[in-house]
């Protein structure tokens, strides 16, 4: 039996870069602030468009997510963001898109164009510090309102940093003066002397966070042995969305994406036997420690407004727990209409009411679900039909199991309340893609899987925009017109995240792998 240690939490600055880098992206995943609603809608019904907003923030990286109501086809109009062409995706006669904007030039403004033929039918003005004061300024949102000032100083602070615009942050909003982190600086020399005494062609050499659309946490070691990489490749394994980059003749690195709300995630590599754990929250408390005062105010306000991400998160989720009631059945001899049966192995599963899902809507979702000081996790594998005895929103039907597990089956029904909970799997693969049978570059379904949280929206891109695509009752979605030999394709959660995979070959009754997963809210 191998030796096993365990490396303190523990971490030190990356000695050649004690500064965050920026990146930007072209997607915009994280927390969702509100949009559309009248306080916050750009500019009024004029002519026959109407312009509304909101934001999507994960990390340094905001979108600006548009949306355009016309009397007519969108298609008869040009739109542009400061002369640039948006793509988007229409449904009927709505456009929506998304428009990135670094936080650090949270304070410049963006023209937003929109003609038909050489008219000008709409020309406005519109930038992410003007939204945030006007959700400040409105007590219909006051449960966002730390979330709101948490990103004004985060700006600010970036701003500061990545001498960005001139815009400065309103006063009493600087949330990151007093903030304190607990998290001490890592035992370089511990893992160091480990990974010598295990004879490892890596040593660790520090780390770094780059600000996108989330936060790009690295992890560099010295490349000290022909191996090197593939003993990285090894102990990343286990992380999902995890990347080992050869950097030079000295150096790789090992890259994961962490939501600004999830800074203090705890990541773990298996270095042959000696498990280490980093966290991201671990370099900015070394930060701290800085003498480039902007890098301590920027490590401070990227955490308290991480903080501020994680509690609007916890809350969001928190107000989607259901209540209703529980039956069983005999899953064992039923075959799950949403096609994932394949996908059980050791879990419980149910079935989903219709009413909560008509069409798939929860496919895959793992839910906890709870009666008294009992719970447990169960897999949606089936659908509730409203024809059968007891289906009503909220109520669900538990695999025998389960029902045993909560329940004497003599009971019948019984009172439970049931959450979305992220799919364990999710940790350790990316999202996969099921072609169905009969697919081919021609026409096809595609079915997401091992997602974190059910998937709202499936879109690809084609033609130069993204298409949404129709959802089928039985847990494919049909790809349409948009055929081709390979795709693109975009997720949206049920949390309003996002992810892209691109280069997607199509098959027939196959599962292709991909290179992206939904991060934890």
């Amino acid at each position: 039996m191998k030796n096993s240690c365990k490396v303190n939490k523990r971490f030190i600055v990356f000695a050649l870069s004690a500064a965050i880098a920026v990146s930007a992206a072209g997607v915009v995943p994280g927390i969702s602030f509100p949009g559309s609603q009248p306080a916050v809608t750009a500019n009024a019904a004029e002519d026959n468009v109407t312009v509304s907003m909101g934001l999507t923030a994960g990390g340094s990286l905001i979108g600006i997510n548009y949306k355009l109501s016309f009397d007519e086809d969108p298609n008869l109009y040009d739109v542009t963001i400061d002369d640039g062409v948006t793509g988007g995706v229409i449904v009927g006669n709505d456009l929506t898109f998304t428009f990135p904007c670094c936080a650090r030039n949270m304070g410049e403004k963006h023209t937003l164009l929109i003609k038909k033929g050489d008219n000008i039918i709409k020309e406005t003005k519109v930038c992410v510090y003007d939204y945030l004061n006007k959700l400040l300024a409105d007590d219909t949102y006051a449960d966002i309102h730390d979330l709101v000032s948490s990103m004004f100083s985060y700006g600010s602070a970036a701003r500061d940093y990545f001498a960005g615009d001139t815009v400065i942050c309103p006063v009493g909003y600087k949330k990151y003066d007093d903030v304190t982190v607990s998290a001490s600086p890592f035992d370089k020399d511990t893992l160091n002397s480990a990974l010598s005494g295990m004879d490892a062609p890596v040593s660790y050499y520090g780390m770094n966070l780059s600000l996108r659309s989330e936060i790009g946490f690295s992890l560099y070691f010295r490349k000290t042995g022909v191996d090197a990489l593939t003993f990285l490749e090894n102990s990343a394994s286990s992380l999902s969305n995890a990347t080992v980059k050869d950097l030079n003749d000295d150096f790789a690195c090992v890259n994961v994406e962490v939501a600004a709300s999830k800074l203090d995630k705890v990541f773990a590599l298996d270095f042959g036997g000696c498990s280490t754990e980093f966290s991201p929250v671990q370099y900015i408390s070394a930060a701290l420690d800085d003498k480039d005062t902007n890098l301590v105010k920027l490590c401070k306000a990227l955490y308290a407004y991480g903080s501020a991400a994680k509690e609007y998160a916890s809350q969001s989720a928190e107000n989607k727990v259901y209540s209703g009631k529980a039956t069983f059945y005999d899953a064992i001899n039923s075959n799950g209409c949403y096609n994932i049966d394949d996908l059980i192995g050791n879990d419980y599963t149910c079935a989903m009411n219709e009413y909560d899902s008509p069409c798939a809507e929860y496919a895959g979702a793992y839910l906890k679900v709870t009666r008294g000081d009992k719970s447990i996790n169960v897999l949606v594998t089936d659908l509730f039909p409203t024809d059968s005895e007891g289906c009503a929103p909220g109520n669900i039907d538990l695999c025998e199991d389960a029902f045993d597990a909560l329940g004497e089956r003599t009971e019948g029904i019984i009172d439970v309340t049931w959450e979305v909970i992220s799919y364990p799997v999710a940790d350790k693969e990316n999202v996969s893609y099921r072609f169905k049978e009969g697919s081919s570059e021609y026409w096809a379904e595609i079915q997401p899987r091992n997602t974190r949280y059910p998937v709202a929206k499936m879109e690809v891109f084609s033609g130069g925009s993204w298409h949404e695509l129709e959802r089928k009752n039985y847990n494919y979605f049909s790809v349409g017109d948009y055929v081709g030999t390979t795709y693109t394709i975009r997720l949206t959660d049920i949390y309003g995240n996002t992810i892209i995979d691109e280069n997607i070959p199509w098959g027939s009754n196959v599962i292709r792998e991909g290179n992206s997963q939904f991060p934890e809210i």
